[in-house]
């Protein structure tokens, strides 16, 4: 059997040897550069785009603090607006209820004034009828009395 011939081992070896020896050669010169090379390059690629997204989430968090804050303020300013026209609106009520109230007792005043021309026309009128009743009846029951 050939495989087991001892004179042909030490060919054999320094082949292996050579061949692996020229494989590891173009590996380390050729190959292996250019995959750390890739490596490398995907590592600063990844390391710059980390850093890329801590600055977007830092100014994503101020952005939104200040949001968050303009927000705060808009809602104090409305607030402040709401609790403003409720004291306009309050004030323009009570503004309102006494113009109401007023122009209800001057129309009441009028009224009792008018009421009272009324009655005292009323009494002068009825004055009147009873002085025309008493001349008109009192001639007839004077002349009713004397027959």
């Amino acid at each position: 059997m050939p495989q087991f011939d001892i004179s042909t081992y030490w060919s054999q070896i320094f082949w292996l040897v050579i061949s692996f020896g020229t494989l590891l050669l173009t590996l380390k010169a050729f190959i292996l550069p250019r995959f750390t090379g890739m490596l490398s390059g995907r590592q600063a690629l990844m390391d710059q785009n980390k850093a890329k997204t801590k600055d977007l989430y830092d100014q994503q968090r101020v952005r939104q603090s200040q949001r968050l804050k303009r927000l705060e303020e808009a809602k104090e300013a409305a607030h402040a607006l709401i609790s403003q026209a409720v004291s306009e609106m309050d004030a323009f009520e009570a503004e309102r209820i006494q113009q109401i109230h007023d122009q209800t007792n001057q129309k009441l005043l009028d009224f009792q004034a008018d009421l009272e021309n009324e009655k005292k026309s009323l009494e002068k009128d009825i004055e009147s009828l009873v002085e025309q009743s008493v001349h008109h009846l009192l001639p007839k029951l004077l002349a009713g009395s004397e027959r």
